[in-house]
């Protein structure tokens, strides 16, 4: 019961923010779940024995949702590179010995791209697509969450990774695929008839671009990556750290 409303209140704050947010407070919301979720992504892989440093892995994803997030199209792969090599000189800087360099160094830069390049890519969608585009999104990810449930208790057999996530299989990812996709083609039709044009592709419809988009959100709810975190490390992931993946 505590678990379900702690969700409800959750799924209200967050629409609440996408609806009415002006954009600097949005982006203040995005910032503030980078930053909750990087903490914990620190703290799992200390709990890992690597040797991680929280603020320089901190400003990395930031600097990457910020350069994502940006109407200004400010280039990533330079943002990224400068990230790669700041945060290997930190990781080397700091080891002590042993063979864990390579992956203190692979665990710092890895909240940048796990975090800082999905939450950026949300403070885009707003900022170019407005609050609409950014919560048929949202609303793709829960009901494939949901299908995903429904569909694997219903129709599931085959484990889709039986170490990490025992509970998941590929029946229920594929309902979860089915109805997300089906969902974003058909409601979108109505909530968003023609992509905005910093989404628009001239070779493609928009009834495929929103098909695909539907795809992509219900492929990513999939949630595999938090539930390694927990195996590897031991400890569960909150919800800070799944709500930023």
């Amino acid at each position: 019961m505590t678990r379900v409303l702690s969700g409800a209140v959750l799924i209200a704050l967050a629409v609440a923010v996408v609806w009415f947010a002006p954009p600097w407070l949005f982006l203040a919301f995005g910032v503030l779940i980078a930053a909750l979720g990087v903490n914990e992504l620190v703290v799992l892989a200390r709990a890992s024995q690597l040797d991680v440093s929280l603020w320089p892995v901190l400003a990395a994803t930031l600097l990457t949702m910020v350069v994502v997030g940006s109407p200004a199209r400010y280039p990533l792969d330079v943002a990224l590179m400068s990230a790669l090599v700041a945060l290997g000189l930190v990781a080397l800087g700091s080891w002590r010995g042993g063979p864990t360099a390579l992956a203190s160094a692979a665990a710092s830069l890895f909240p940048a791209l796990y975090i800082g390049l999905p939450v950026g890519a949300l403070v885009a969608i707003r900022t170019m697509g407005g609050a609409r585009a950014l919560f048929l999104l949202m609303l793709t990810v829960i009901v494939s969450d949901t299908a995903q449930y429904y569909s694997g208790r219903a129709f599931g057999r085959r484990p889709l990774a039986p170490v990490v996530s025992p509970k998941k299989t590929i029946e229920g990812a594929i309902g979860g695929a089915v109805f997300g996709t089906a969902l974003s083609a058909s409601v979108g039709m109505w909530w968003l008839p023609a992509m905005p044009a910093a989404f628009s592709l001239p070779s493609i419809s928009s009834s495929r671009r929103r098909m695909a988009a539907g795809f992509s959100a219900a492929i990513s709810s999939i949630s595999i990556p938090p539930s390694v975190e927990k195996r590897i490390s031991g400890r569960r992931a909150t919800t800070s750290c799944r709500a930023a993946a």
